[in-house]
């Protein structure tokens, strides 16, 4: 990048970010911190954004903290571990009832 960055330049950023944080899933605060730190930074160099908190900023461009999309991400696999047993185990009964 030359100069100041372009809109679809941070985007690109933020999209890697978001991508990111499903499979990067930090243990400790300085590590998480790190990683809010660079969405913050990335999200300072949008126009506009200068002027606004971190929370607005991440609101006002539809995106979530870091550290809430993890848990998100991690509270669907989670659903999906649950949904994905409960389907097993029906096919196993079904598979014993019909032997």
């Amino acid at each position: 990048m030359t100069g100041s960055p372009t809109v679809s330049e941070i985007h690109l950023l933020l999209i890697h970010l978001e991508y990111c944080c499903q499979i990067w899933n930090p243990n400790y605060n300085k590590d998480i911190d790190l990683g809010e730190g660079v969405q913050h930074r990335a999200t300072m160099l949008i126009t506009g954004m200068q002027n606004l908190s971190y929370d607005d900023t991440v609101k006002r461009l539809g995106l979530m903290r870091l550290n809430t999309r993890r848990l998100r991400s991690d509270l669907k696999y989670f659903s999906n571990l649950m949904m994905a047993t409960k389907e097993d185990i029906a096919k196993n009964c079904l598979k014993e009832g019909v032997d």
